[in-house]
């Protein structure tokens, strides 16, 4: 059986602190839990796995951790991903009153087929 990971992408062009990138991480490695939700009780979480997810969760519960160099970059690997048939999970910076556009600072890919990951991700670099 292949083996299974998830992919997180972040904008290196914000300069975030490391303390900011690391929550940032953690809240699209997680977003793939809470969009697929099922409960129509809001206390409670029932969530429909597939079966990549499930063995990601079971077993080695690997992650890369890659960045771009732009949204429109991190727009590009999104697109490709979901035409690769991927699913990809997006981390929206909290807009201001004075903005008008949700500005996209990070994506979740998977988890998934590590190698259909890789062809999308694998030439960028880690963090």
């Amino acid at each position: 059986m292949k083996n299974v990971k998830q992919t997180i992408i972040v904008r290196k062009d914000l300069k975030l602190p490391k303390s900011k990138t690391a929550s940032l991480v953690a809240c699209a490695s997680m977003k793939f839990l809470f969009e697929n939700n099922e409960s129509e009780r809001n206390d409670e979480i029932h969530v429909k796995l597939s079966h990549q997810e499930a063995k990601w969760i079971r077993e080695k519960f690997s992650r890369s951790v890659v960045s771009v160099d732009s949204q429109e970059s991190l727009k590009d690997v999104a697109f490709r991903a979901e035409m690769s048939g991927l699913d990809v999970y997006y981390v929206l910076k909290e807009k201001q009153e004075s903005e008008d556009i949700d500005e996209l600072i990070a994506i979740a890919i998977g988890p998934d087929d590590e190698d259909l990951l890789d062809q999308i991700s694998g030439n960028l670099k880690m963090i």
